[in-house]
């Protein structure tokens, strides 16, 4: 679960979304709390993409709205639909691959993510939801 919250977030902290297959994600926000904020017409998810160390093939992850219709995009600013990596060295970092970044959706709501590689496939689900009112 995921909360809204105005303004940037400083550091990372987080949980782990999905504990099946090789590769997943971890969620992000101040003080380990998932935390999406609100830019313009996007909200952004501080999100890190890894691969496990005993997968090193290719990986094709794409995300879309459960609950209604809406985007999914990735990366630094609200760029690419789909993230894919064909297996290179090029984002090792220490022994995981990984791609940084963030999760950008129009409004809150329930999201799916396709995770796909040559032996597996497999969905992970977060649900970003409204701030609550005082």
């Amino acid at each position: 679960m995921v909360t809204v919250r105005n303004g940037t977030g400083g550091g990372f902290g987080g949980f782990s979304l999905g504990t099946v297959g090789p590769v997943h994600a971890i969620v992000g926000g101040p003080g380990g709390v998932g935390v999406a904020y609100r830019s313009g017409r996007w909200y952004s998810v501080k999100t890190l993409w890894y691969a496990r160390r005993s997968y090193q093939g290719p990986v094709l992850i794409r995300g879309a709205r459960l609950d209604g219709p809406g985007s999914v995009v990735f990366g630094e600013g609200h760029t690419l639909g789909f993230l894919a990596d064909t297996g290179s060295p090029g984002h090792v970092v220490g022994v995981l691959r990984s791609w940084p970044g963030a999760t950008w959706v129009r409004a809150p709501g329930c999201y799916g993510f396709q995770v796909d590689g040559t032996s597996f496939s497999y969905t992970l689900v977060l649900a970003i939801r409204a701030p609550l009112s005082n």
